[in-house]
């Protein structure tokens, strides 16, 4: 995992409803080999885990990769 951002998604009263978590890996299975032994999957503490592929075409900020 080369880059990372997360934080809670916040209701409409700004209460946590859910996280996000985007990460850089170099393919499929580098996803799955740290999903299963990340802590807060392993430990149940998400109930869900959905992974989607994601391209990022908002122009770069200090500290995010380039496109």
């Amino acid at each position: 995992m080369a880059n990372a951002f997360a934080g809670p998604l916040l209701g409409a009263e700004g209460e946590p409803v859910s996280s996000l978590m985007v990460v850089d890996f170099d393919d499929q299975a580098h996803v799955q080999k740290w999903l299963a032994t990340a802590p807060f999957t392993r430990n149940g503490l998400l109930h869900q885990v959905d992974v989607q592929l994601f391209q990022n075409r908002w122009p770069q900020k200090t500290g995010f990769p380039e496109a």
